[in-house]
């Protein structure tokens, strides 16, 4: 009997369904860095699990790859059209270690460069015991919108919400936990 493998891949919130068990890769950034680099936030150790999974993946002739999924990101408070360009490089550098590892076929591949995960960011603060949660929920559940701020840059209208969130004491939480 073969087994069905969706891969779902992202920068910041990564996952792998394996059968019914759920597998969460992530790979860390530098600011305005598209490349991963080894000794960031853990990443040789990251990389190389997911790389371990990989090798199982191609070595089990019972495990059929259906669906991979790649999403890039960027810290949310930087100009819009930077962050989609990063988040976009991001997205091809986690990708290029996939199919360097394993062969994938274009069909099955789905990317998201959304540039801001906002629902990896939902599902953090859903799961925290952070302060202010049900108004960091309310805000991130809102329709997205470019507003023009600082020295006229377009960024969504959530980022300068949580930003202002109670003196920008939120903010910097989300931001040392998340970003």
């Amino acid at each position: 009997m073969k087994k069905s493998l969706l891969i779902l891949l992202a920068i910041f919130n990564s996952v792998a369904l394996l059968a019914q068990e759920e597998k969460n890769y992530s790979v860390g950034f530098r600011v305005n860095i598209s490349e991963i680099e080894p000794e960031f936030r853990n990443n040789k150790i990251r990389v190389a699990s997911l790389t371990d999974f990989l090798r199982t993946v191609e070595s089990d002739s019972t495990i059929h790859i259906t669906r991979a999924h790649f999403g890039g990101a960027a810290s949310p408070e930087g100009n819009d059209a930077w962050n989609r360009t990063l988040a976009r490089r991001r997205l091809a550098a986690i990708e290029n270690v996939v199919r360097n590892k394993i062969d994938i076929t274009d069909e099955i591949i789905s990317r998201d460069p959304s540039h801001i995960s906002w629902s990896y960011l939902r599902e953090r603060v859903s799961e925290s015991d952070l302060s202010y949660k049900e108004e960091v929920i309310d805000i991130i559940d809102q329709a997205p919108r470019l507003v023009t701020y600082g020295a006229g840059k377009k960024i969504d209208h959530r980022v300068v919400k949580l930003q202002k969130l109670h003196d920008g004491k939120v903010w910097r939480e989300l931001f040392d936990l998340y970003f």
